[in-house]
């Protein structure tokens, strides 16, 4: 580095010479603020990089710092993270919405409430250019019993921490999980004094569900996961396939989940004893194969911890739905394996499913706006491998791919039968997890779908072919008695494109981790719901019609929009199906007489055996004369959604596909 003389009359400013000075590895901010000080007689530019208290004000005082123990006994790693008690009370403040929630169900549960902690990690960039630098582990949390906690802005961020910084800690992730659930449990053990409404409440967190996909809960826990013979921390008789018959045992491949025999803290710490009489490394490391637990991780995890008993335990442990079934999940596994069969046996290919969805199929509802034919491209299509979409894309392609296996291929290759049952049955069981989710009375079906999906798929691609995401899926209809309600990862996912927003700004790595937290704990303060939120109203361009107001029986004129907001989003072109034997388009949305009302186009069943027996795909018929309805929103607003559509115009009648 060329050398730069300082003259003390320079004009500079006092920012330019604080980053000249910056140039000089030896010498810290502190000390560059010191010099510019001394050089400037009139104090000025000595904040340059005091800049953050004023920015993030707010959340500064929230902030908290940690020094973990690293890998070299000497040193120390420090992990930044936000006080749960002091941004709680601050979300309050900012968010009306979040503020009336959180009082309903507080009077609702006496102050007794649940914590959900959320564990993941996220690499800044893109698929084909990485920003492994930057890739971090991001913990988000929230309450479970929220109405609203499908909303981003119910979600706020606990920590960021860099991999790199994980990798130096002892233990890893294991040691960062379980600091941060201590140091959460020892801020509200006592309560968490919350002023509501003018009135201070003191709300407990009784119990935590820490919800992760399957290699967060490995590498939080300590279990080897999918690495040893029992790939599941919650169970302890279930092998990973291709280790023969144990007695007492069961495969991944098992579809009776009353022959899973449950993990406890007991038998966990049987398991850790039994690892610490090994006497050397090669029986140890045997050992925790055939266990499928590592004894120093887990030894170190919140799992063992006596402060974490009876508040976050294994059986918080929560797997996480959409990483099981849709992103990288046996969604992906199977729709290879049933293209691998399309090539092969009908010698199809995905010009033909282009083709088929050239026929007019478009998306509607959740998937308006979708390009159907990307979902349809060599970059996610390939012969003998998984679908490479993510959760989304196969969210969305899976139901088409079920209509062209029964529309196409079974009738050019028998043979495709097997394959299409088994797909059929996967395509049953996403959609019961979806109903769920809005209502868990549908989860009482879900063990029995996916047991006939276990059954389909070991009978056309072998027993061996299951993979433990199959098996860990198993656990949902459990996991949703237990806590009430089925919470997934898919919030989050879209709240990770805020810190890819965030991380690609900052430059130092130094500070990545605290300033990343700093602004997007800074962003979910700014972000205000207001308290009617959830409560429906008309959105978009509103018009005046006396017409509609007469026929609804009103003596104002109706007012007509495109869409309704509330808990959910109905708009304009959406296809409602109540039942097999019911469905309706949505026209528009009036408000009448301060009742929100959907008006409607009421289809008719083409074939009401058909809807009866193919779970999410029915037909039906428009009749050309418009049948205009009204119904309340409320009273269908959680009916079933078409995701894709096709019409067909025949003589005077429209005949109509819908795919959910």
């Amino acid at each position: 580095m060329a050398k730069r003389p300082r003259d003390p009359r320079s004009t500079a400013s006092a920012a330019s010479q604080f980053h000249t000075l910056r140039q000089i590895p030896s010498i810290g901010p502190a000390q560059c603020r010191q010099i510019v000080a001394v050089l400037d007689a009139d104090g000025r530019g000595t904040r340059v990089q005091q800049r953050r208290d004023e920015v993030h004000g707010e959340v500064m005082e929230h902030l908290q710092v940690m020094d973990l123990p690293a890998k070299d006994p000497a040193s120390k790693v420090q992990v930044s993270y936000m006080s749960v008690a002091g941004v709680l009370q601050a979300k309050c403040n900012a968010c009306p919405l979040f503020h009336d929630c959180l009082r309903a169900i507080a009077q609702e549960r006496d102050n007794q409430l649940t914590l959900v902690v959320y564990l993941d990690e996220r690499t800044p960039g893109n698929v084909l250019s990485p920003d492994n630098a930057r890739k971090s582990n991001l913990t988000y949390w929230t309450i479970l019993q929220l109405p609203h906690i499908y909303l981003e802005d119910t979600w706020l961020t606990l920590s960021v921490s860099r991999t790199s910084e994980i990798s130096a800690l002892r233990h890893g992730m294991v040691t960062l999980a379980a600091a941060l659930l201590r140091a959460v449990r020892a801020e509200t053990v006592s309560g968490v004094p919350v002023e509501l409404s003018g009135s201070a409440e003191l709300l407990f967190f009784d119990r935590v569900l820490l919800l992760a996909d399957h290699e967060g809960l490995r590498a939080a826990t300590g279990c080897k996961g999918s690495s040893g013979m029992k790939p599941c921390l919650k169970c302890a008789n279930v092998m990973n396939t291709g280790y023969g018959n144990v007695r007492w045992h069961v495969t991944v491949a098992e579809p009776d989940i009353t022959s899973f025999v449950p993990q406890t803290q007991n038998s966990l710490r049987a398991a850790i004893d039994h690892l610490s009489t090994m006497p050397t490394k090669t029986s140890l490391g045997e050992a925790e194969k055939l266990l499928g637990w590592k004894l120093e991780e887990a030894s170190a995890s919140f799992l063992l911890a006596p402060d974490m008993q009876e508040w976050c335990e294994l059986d918080s442990c929560t797997f996480d739905a959409m990483h099981a079934l849709w992103s990288n999940g046996i969604v992906g596994q199977e729709l290879g394996y049933w293209y691998t069969a399309l090539r092969r046996k009908a010698n199809l290919s995905l010009t033909d499913m282009r083709r088929y969805v050239e026929l007019g199929w478009h998306g509607v509802g959740r998937a308006r706006g979708i390009n159907l034919l990307s979902l349809f491209t060599v970059h996610l299509w390939r012969e003998g491998a998984d679908f490479r979409g993510d959760a989304g894309q196969a969210l969305f392609v899976l139901s088409i791919c079920v209509q062209f296996s029964e529309d196409i291929a079974i009738g050019l290759c028998a043979d495709m039968r097997r394959e299409h049952s088994s797909l059929e049955a996967l395509h049953r069981v996403c959609l019961c997890v979806l109903e769920t989710k809005r209502d868990t009375a549908h989860g009482s079906h879900l063990a029995r779908l996916q047991a006939e999906h276990i059954r389909s798929f070991a009978a056309v691609y072998g027993a061996d072919k299951v993979r433990p995401k199959l098996h860990y899926s198993l656990h949902l209809q459990q996991q949703c008695w237990k806590w009430g309600r089925l919470v997934d990862c898919f919030t989050c996912e879209r709240k990770h494109r805020a810190f890819k927003r965030v991380a690609r700004r900052q430059q130092m790595l130094a500070r990545f981790s605290q300033q990343c937290l700093l602004e997007l704990a800074s962003a979910e303060l700014r972000s205000k719901q207001p308290a009617k939120r959830l409560l429906w109203r008309l959105d978009g361009r509103t018009t005046e019609n006396v017409d509609v107001g007469a026929a609804l029986g009103a003596t104002a004129p109706a007012t007509l929009a495109p869409r309704a907001l509330g808990p959910d989003t109905i708009s304009r072109g959406d296809v409602l199906i109540p039942s097999p034997a019911e469905a309706f388009e949505v026209l528009g949305v009036t408000s009448v007489d301060s009742r929100i009302l959907l008006l409607i186009h009421v289809l008719e069943p083409a074939d009401l055996h058909f809807n009866t027996t193919r779970s999410g795909r029915s037909k039906w018929t428009r009749a050309s004369t418009l049948r205009l309805h009204a119904v309340h929103i409320e009273s269908v607003a959680s009916a079933p959604r078409a995701m894709h559509m096709r019409e067909e115009r025949i003589g005077n009648t429209t005949h109509i596909w819908l795919l959910e």
